[in-house]
C-alpha cells in the first residue's frame, strides 16, 4: 500500500517492517505489529506529535531510555490465579529495575534465637539520599512482616516503600503497591 500526502509515497509494509523489526520488547513489538495507517487528519496530527515528542526523548537522552526486559504478562495471569513466583521471575523483576539504572541491594537478617527478628527484602534501591526497600509479591499475599520490621528498624533512613504485586496499584499503611509490570517505572 502506498500512502499520499504532500508529494511524498511512503511504502508502509515496508517502514511498519522495519519498526516492528527494532522493537526491544515482545509487548511493543504486538503494539507495532497492530499499528496501522490512518488518512483522518486529527489522527495523523496527534501520532505526528507523539513521535516528536519520543524523537526529542532519544535525541536528548542519547539512547532508546527502556531496554529490553522480559515479558511478565504470564507471570501475571499464574500470581492472579494464586500462583507464586519462581527465582526466575522474580530476576525478571530485579532485570525491569537494572534497566532503569538502579543497583540493586537487598537486606537479609536472620536471628535463630529471636525468630521476630529474621527479615528479607527483595530489593533495596536508592532514591536519592534515601533507600526505598522492594517486597515482590504473588498470589494473594496477605502480609508484608519483614518489610513492616525493616521500615520500623530504619525509618529515618526510608523513601518510598513499595510491594510489587499482581493486582492494581494502590497506597495502603504508607506503601504504594504496584502491578509487576509497573516495576519498570521505578
Amino acid at each position: 500500500m502506498q500512502i499520499l500526502g504532500e508529494g511524498k509515497n511512503i511504502d508502509w509494509p515496508r517502514v511498519h517492517a522495519m519498526l516492528c523489526e527494532n522493537a526491544r520488547t515482545a509487548p511493543g513489538r504486538e503494539i507495532l505489529e497492530s499499528l496501522t495507517p490512518s488518512a483522518q487528519r486529527s489522527v495523523v496530527e496527534e501520532m505526528l506529535e507523539k513521535t516528536a515528542q519520543a524523537e526529542s526523548l532519544l535525541y536528548n537522552r542519547g539512547d532508546n531510555p527502556v531496554q529490553p526486559f522480559e515479558d511478565v504478562r504470564g507471570v501475571v495471569a499464574r500470581a492472579r490465579a494464586g500462583g507464586v513466583l519462581s527465582m526466575k521471575e522474580l530476576l525478571d523483576v530485579a532485570q525491569m529495575l537494572r534497566c532503569r539504572g538502579h543497583k540493586l541491594y537487598f537486606y537479609s537478617r536472620c536471628d535463630k534465637e529471636h525468630r521476630e527478628n529474621h527479615m528479607e527484602v527483595d530489593f533495596l534501591i536508592a532514591e536519592g539520599k534515601k533507600i526505598a526497600p522492594i517486597e515482590v509479591k504473588s498470589g494473594n499475599y496477605r502480609s508484608h512482616a519483614s518489610l513492616d520490621k525493616f521500615r520500623a528498624k530504619f525509618s529515618s533512613k526510608i523513601g518510598e516503600s513499595y510491594i510489587i504485586y499482581t493486582k492494581d496499584v494502590m497506597r495502603s499503611d504508607n506503601i504504594l503497591h504496584l502491578p509487576i509490570y509497573m516495576a519498570m517505572f521505578l
